[in-house]
């Protein structure tokens, strides 16, 4: 390799990291399969799913007002982390302002 100047490349491994679940911080189940909903704004969805574009993964976080079925507000980065909860939590805050009595329901995954 010296010869002719090849350099190697190193692939960086990311750590996982493992969280565990504490079982203090799981909510009660408030909406109980009961996904119809007759007013705007009284229950959201939440979840998070990756997407792969040209070999890379990217992840998609929305929320979901089951009234009307439509998205309230979505984020996409390339990170599965807090950030991306919260950025979304906060757009779709912005947008319908009159959040109160609000449920927030998601499976807990993260």
């Amino acid at each position: 390799m010296k010869k002719y100047n090849i350099q190697p490349q190193y692939i960086k491994r990311i750590k996982r990291v493992r969280y565990k679940r504490i079982e203090s911080n799981v909510k009660p189940n408030l909406v109980k399969r009961n996904f119809n909903v007759d007013k705007e704004n009284q229950i959201w969805t939440t979840d998070i799913t990756y997407l792969i574009f040209n070999e890379k993964r990217d992840y998609l976080s929305t929320i979901l007002d089951l009234c009307d079925r439509k998205i309230v507000a979505y984020q996409i980065s390339k990170f599965n982390d807090l950030k991306i909860v919260i950025d979304t939590l906060n757009e779709a805050i912005a947008k319908r302002k009159d959040v109160s009595r609000l449920i927030i329901h998601s499976d807990q995954g993260y």
